[in-house]
């Protein structure tokens, strides 16, 4: 079956806010959109090129990725339904967006309705049990839980997982936190002091900068100025983070890439859609009230036991590849070959 992957593109020459508005605003996305172009077979079909539907027999989208209650389905993606008529549009992967696990969460009535549309011509891939849970009491049942596609990219970067088993360390450690967007709190101004005390590094996801009214503090505001690092190409990204041994955050992708690199994370957990992937991988996490700044980084390291996940990953794996076989949807020849020897 032809695939057609709904994603933009940008040219690495492009100015600076033109790369970031094509991402969507938060360069996390580029785990998420690299996973589906290098492990499922698809061509792209950028904003502009709807004309290219009528050559594809079916179709993938990202754009449920971020559901709050209040989310509509974009007035794009309701035309491509119209347009792609009875060939499937499947989403990888659908995500709820909820402070706690809030279980009297409601769809907006239009996104209920897509989501339906959809499921009446394939299987939809969701993030977590919470979301499947909260779809499931809305009457959209047609789901399958497969995580974050991102995680599913660890074969084309590593033959196995030992990497992961080995004695834990924090000698030159990289972090990252969520978006400097508004107001600060005290539990932000303190966790921002200790990475600037501890850390080597910082990864950033947006252009939101620390500003003096968001953070008082000259010294700790340069020295993210010196070690904040943006990237808009996965290779560089995990390249860079080859040289640290040891990743903590609240962001989940931030933390994915340095396991692509061969680093261990522990992932700070702060809302249900962190929390609903880190279950499901078995990943090792803590919630943010947890994270002592009393303790040295190398407490922080140990607490990265990946026993857990590197005993589901394959079976992970499995239900991975198993979806997309469910929807005709075929690998990569280059993730076949490297899953097949990770596989052994």
């Amino acid at each position: 079956m032809k695939a057609g992957f709904f994603v933009d593109t940008y040219n690495h020459y492009t100015s600076l806010s033109e790369k970031y508005d094509s991402i969507g605003w938060n360069t996390g996305n580029i785990l998420f959109f690299e996973a589906i172009k290098k492990t499922i077979d698809c061509d792209i079909i950028q904003s502009l090129e709807d004309w290219k539907m009528e050559d594809y027999d079916a179709f993938i989208t990202t754009e449920f990725i971020w559901i709050q209650e209040s989310t509509k389905p974009s007035d794009r993606l309701l035309n491509r339904i119209k347009i792609a008529k009875n060939r499937p549009i499947i989403p990888i992967s659908v995500g709820l967006q909820s402070d706690g696990f809030n279980p009297d969460f409601t769809l907006q009535p239009e996104m209920l309705f897509a989501l339906k549309e959809l499921e009446s011509r394939c299987t939809l891939a969701v993030r977590g049990e919470y979301t499947a849970e909260t779809l499931r009491r809305h009457g959209v049942t047609n789901i399958e839980v497969i995580g974050c596609p991102s995680m599913y990219q660890i074969p084309l970067y590593a033959d196995n997982l030992d990497f992961l088993a080995k004695e834990p360390s924090a000698e030159f450690t990289t972090a990252n936190y969520r978006s400097f967007y508004g107001e600060l709190k005290p539990a932000d101004h303190q966790m921002l002091q200790y990475i600037a005390t501890h850390c080597h590094g910082f990864s950033e996801q947006t252009l939101l900068p620390l500003t003096p009214a968001s953070m008082p503090d000259s010294q700790v505001r340069q020295w993210f100025d010196r070690h904040t690092h943006l990237f808009f190409d996965l290779e560089s990204w995990v390249r860079h983070n080859s040289r640290y041994d040891f990743s903590f955050g609240l962001r989940f992708h931030g933390n994915v890439a340095a396991i692509l690199a061969g680093v261990r994370s522990l992932f700070i957990t702060f809302d249900s859609r962190t929390r609903e992937m880190t279950d499901y991988f078995s990943l090792p996490s803590i919630g943010a009230e947890e994270f002592s700044l009393e303790s040295p980084l190398l407490e922080h390291a140990q607490r990265t036991d990946y026993s857990s996940f590197i005993n589901v990953y394959k079976d992970r794996l499995n239900i991975f590849t198993g979806f997309l076989e469910k929807n005709s949807l075929g690998l990569t020849k280059e993730y076949g070959d490297r899953l097949s020897e990770f596989r052994g």
